[in-house]
């Protein structure tokens, strides 16, 4: 061997322990290694149960609504052939299965027909029922009806079978015919005598009446209709 020339140890196979400083150089051990296994592991822990109370016993009183337990699947695998709780079950509350629930017709539709508008007071239907001694002809007319706007109707009826009677809007109209004849008047409408009903009126003025005769009086029977207030509804 010449100067200058040494020899060099062949490599060995072997790694070096990986617990020694050789090791954890080249990477032996596997506890510094990103993703190897952990050096120190949690003791195993038992996963528990969440504590639950013990059942209640099954009900079966008139309230029960039928729903097979699970003493019933117990009691039917044991003896399937005794009465078991789910026959009880079906005997107390039979099921709907297989029922058709039958929806009834709707009622026929009431016509309804509003009169008054809601709210606000009540209206109440009322009437007078006068008689009147009708002055002759020439004298000043009596006022059987005055001016209402609550009036709806007024009726007259001529109780003499013999006098006529003339009716008018103003007194003037029930004049004594200037022109001398006798038993007429300036204007009005005539009321004939002996009348067998009411005339009606639909007006809300007022109304005078005379008879046709210059001394002879006669008696007028009179009904009025009207609306008042009753009252809040």
């Amino acid at each position: 061997m010449s100067r200058g020339n040494f020899y060099r140890r062949p490599a060995s196979d072997s790694q070096p322990p990986a617990d020694s400083p050789e090791g954890r150089d080249i990477g032996a051990n596997d506890h510094l290694v990103p993703g190897g296994q952990p050096h120190i592991r949690n003791r195993p822990v038992k996963r528990q149960a969440v504590p639950a109370p013990p059942p209640r016993p099954e009900y079966g009183g008139v309230m029960a609504h039928g729903v097979w337990t699970e003493a019933a699947d117990r009691a039917q695998a044991q003896d399937p052939g005794s009465e078991t709780a789910r026959e009880r079950l079906t005997i107390a509350a039979p099921s709907m299965r297989g029922m058709q629930h039958v929806i009834p017709p709707p009622p026929a539709p009431i016509p309804v027909i509003i009169t008054e508008v809601p709210g606000g007071t009540q209206r109440l239907n009322t009437g007078a029922f006068l008689r009147y001694q009708v002055p002759a002809l020439g004298s000043p007319p009596v006022r059987i009806a005055g001016r209402d706007p609550a009036r709806t109707m007024l009726a007259v009826l001529n109780e003499d079978s013999e006098y006529a009677m003339r009716l008018a809007l103003f007194p003037g109209d029930l004049a004594a015919d200037a022109g001398g004849t006798t038993g007429l008047a300036v204007g009005g409408a005539l009321l004939p005598a002996a009348m067998g009903s009411y005339l009606r009126l639909r007006t809300q003025s007022e109304v005078f009446a005379t008879t046709t005769d210059s001394s002879n009086t006669a008696y007028l029977s009179v009904i009025i209709e009207y609306e008042i207030e009753a009252g809040p509804r």
